[in-house]
């Protein structure tokens, strides 16, 4: 048997777990299954493949009433010398390629879905925050989300952020300058890595003109009318991250005022 049809054959047995493992890493973390490697991804796709393949193999004998013929499948990957083996395999196969053309089609079309599925329940029960056996090499999403915030041994809730605001400095021709905003979106590079990031309510000011120990909170406490401030137009505010020296990130929770008639009438009882 030629090495090219085994290599055919090895990677329609790969196929639900390729399935599986790329429906899994979809939406924001995409990016990981295509920066792994092809070792990375055969390990990654072996165990779901055996796995799917044996309850596929299970449900098509107990409920469907089709068996499929292993040992002929055996006699070809393996290359057996006995001609008379190999063409009552062949025949075998033959015989059966609708029902293994039709096996495959539905197995494919499971793994995709028990791959999303499992990603979903993952996520929902935050399983990648609490456990670092489940996270995904998204580092900038937990980052950029406040999710990092449920990890174990970090202090906070992601679930009590209102808006997340970066402290961004650039170095220009004109100067270093720190751009201040709200994070809306981010994009990742085909490596992984943070590309983009997309940012509304924008100002700059020169670092030069803060004073020594000033923060942003302080800049926030003043006004609009600060002259180190330049608020910048437009919808939104795309920051490179290849032009960032060093970024800060900060977790907003919007805290409720009491309406001042309801603080009368309580002082009022």
């Amino acid at each position: 048997m030629s090495i090219a049809l085994v290599t055919i054959l090895f990677f329609v047995f790969l196929f639900p777990g390729i399935f599986f493992t790329r429906f899994y890493y979809t939406e924001e973390f995409s990016k990981q299954y295509f920066k792994s490697s092809y070792y990375e991804l055969l390990l990654s796709t072996l165990l779901p493949s055996i796995i799917i393949h044996i309850a596929g193999l299970y449900l098509a004998d107990n409920c469907l009433g089709y068996k499929l013929d292993l040992k002929s499948v055996l006699i070809l990957l393996l290359g057996i010398d006995d001609i008379n083996e190999k063409s009552i395999a062949i025949e075998s196969i033959q015989s059966s390629v609708k029902n293994i053309v039709l096996y495959n089609l539905v197995v494919w079309v499971l793994s995709g879905f028990l791959g999303y599925s499992f990603k979903k329940i993952i996520r929902k029960f935050k399983i990648d925050r609490k456990h670092k056996l489940f996270r995904f090499h998204n580092e900038w999403h937990y980052l950029i989300t406040g999710e990092i915030l449920d990890f174990p041994k970090i202090d906070g809730e992601a679930s009590k952020i209102d808006f997340v605001s970066v402290d961004a400095v650039i170095d220009t021709d004109a100067g270093t300058f720190i751009y201040s905003g709200i994070i809306q979106d981010y994009l990742l590079s085909k490596q992984g890595g943070l590309e983009l990031i997309y940012l509304t309510e924008v100002n700059r000011r020169l670092i030069n003109d803060d004073p020594q120990n000033d923060t942003f909170d302080n800049l926030e406490d003043e006004n609009e009318s600060d002259d180190r401030l330049y608020f910048m137009p437009g919808d939104f505010f795309v920051l490179p991250y290849k032009e960032i020296k060093n970024i800060n990130i900060t977790y907003y929770e919007i805290e409720e005022v009491e309406n001042e008639d309801d603080i009368e009438d309580e002082e009022m009882n």
